[in-house]
């Protein structure tokens, strides 16, 4: 058996894992991040990153070599009506500091991250590392982990061990960790096309009678689609096959009409369930959750990768000064909860709400909103409604120690 000791042991080698690995590393402390694929070339789904998660790279100074990585710009938002031009938001409008969000695929925007983290040598990786269970001291404090690596078994010892497994946390489970709500909403039904010539660089929301769904530009020459779509449908869907599938997508506007003219399977689709979920206790003796492990975000506002990732930015400062401190309790570590839990909430209440009006089955309100949209767009509200999700006003409240590059 591998045997290792380290004072943090990072479990998930994703945009929270890694940034946590990096600033801590470039603190001086001692990281080991287990990532249990082989490497990251696999397809994800979150790689709109909003003008928050620019703001977060900024304060960590960090800006200047995500900029560098391959990405395409997005300086806007459109939302459509059927085929009816409803309102322009630019992203200058409500972002000044920021006026763009990105499009970076996380497979280079996390070989990224590990190529500054390599720099320290602090810092080290192992890929195909799978962690599968929590180790305990005598007085019940976590003391590391013990897992899956080519095969054999290692067991990692860790004064910190930190959780960033995703959305599914395996070790969010072996602490018993409890969750304080979870929420069901919708499914995404992601497929990607080549980009049209005359695509602009902008997210599109479009609404129609017969489906709710996003446009974004995926780097470097296609462009993304999600159609929302109600827990449950995708696999009726299926089952009434995919001519069905084809008819209703031709009722939902003159680009779902073009896609609906091709598609031959469902092998084009990737479903995803936008659950919004909240952990109840991010933190035991030795032990913390971060990103998808500590919150859930949906899909709605492209937003789950920035907050994933401020979590982890915060819990670096805070890990650090209990490494330093000797307190490595579950009190000591729940300052990362303190600090970040009422924003995630606030995050989670707007996504279900932006959900909720995007897909009521209140007759009411699909009758009304052919008339209201357009009086709403007239007053100006789709330009401000998105700065509660996708700016971080005021900025995550950040350690001073992890903003020094």
């Amino acid at each position: 058996m591998e045997k290792r000791e380290t004072d943090v042991c990072i479990a998930g080698g994703g945009p929270a894992g890694m940034l946590a690995g990096l600033l801590l590393a470039r603190l001086g402390v001692k990281v080991l991040v287990l990532e249990q694929h082989a490497d990251f070339e696999r397809e994800y789904r979150g790689e709109v990153l909003m003008p928050r998660f620019i703001q977060l790279m900024k304060q960590v100074q960090l800006f200047e070599a995500v900029d560098a990585l391959p990405h395409t710009r997005i300086a806007g938002m459109v939302l459509w009506r059927n085929d009816t031009l409803l309102a322009r938001v630019e992203m200058a409008r409500f972002s000044p500091g920021v006026p763009f969000a990105y499009w970076i695929p996380q497979p280079p925007l996390l070989r990224g991250l590990h190529e500054i983290a390599k720099r320290y040598p602090s810092f080290d990786l192992w890929f195909g590392a799978d962690a599968r269970e929590l180790l305990r001291d005598g007085s019940g404090a976590v003391a590391g982990v013990r897992g899956k690596k080519g095969g054999a078994d290692f067991e990692v010892r860790a004064r910190v061990t930190v959780a960033a497994d995703g959305r599914t946390s395996r070790l969010r489970r072996e602490a018993k960790s409890e969750m304080a709500y979870e929420f069901y909403d919708f499914d995404v039904l992601w497929f990607s096309l080549p980009r049209p010539p005359e695509f602009e660089q902008t997210v599109h929301f479009h609404l129609t009678p017969a489906w709710s769904y996003l446009v974004a530009p995926k780097h470097p020459d296609l462009i993304q689609i999600g159609l929302m779509a109600k827990p449950g449908q995708f696999a009726r869907m299926r089952s009434a096959g995919i001519e069905a599938l084809r008819a209703s997508l031709a009722r939902g506007g003159a680009l779902l009409a073009g896609f609906a003219r091709q598609v031959q399977d469902f092998q084009a689709f990737h479903p995803l369930q936008a659950r919004v979920a909240l952990a109840k206790q991010w933190a035991q003796d030795g032990f913390l959750l971060i990103g998808d492990a500590a919150h859930t975000c949906s899909p709605a506002g492209a937003i789950g990768v920035s907050i994933a990732v401020e979590t982890a930015a915060v819990a670096a400062g805070v890990i650090a000064k209990a490494l330093q401190s000797g307190d490595c309790s579950a009190n000591a570590l729940g300052e990362v909860q303190r600090i970040r839990d009422g924003a995630v909430r606030g995050i989670h209440d707007r996504q279900r709400r932006l959900a909720a009006l995007m897909l009521s089955p209140n007759p009411l309100v699909k009758f009304l909103q052919p008339v209201l949209l357009p009086i709403a767009a007239k007053l100006g509200l789709p330009q401000r409604l998105p700065a509660g999700m996708l700016v971080a006003d005021p900025p995550v409240p950040l350690d001073p120690i992890v903003m020094k590059g």
